[in-house]
């Protein structure tokens, strides 16, 4: 998953290659909540801090 930050403040969000569309701060971080495997929150949390 890659997350870009938009100047809007919303993230345009990726995945393997798919854009998955802008997302708000608060889907995104709900989504990073809902992930049990500390693995992907971490890596995905690297991803959005940039």
């Amino acid at each position: 998953m890659q997350c870009d930050r938009a100047s809007c403040g919303y993230y345009r969000v990726s995945l393997h290659g798919e854009d998955l569309g802008e997302w708000s701060e608060l889907v995104l971080l709900g989504v990073l909540s809902g992930l049990r495997q500390e693995f992907y929150r971490v890596r995905l949390m690297r991803a959005v801090s940039g």
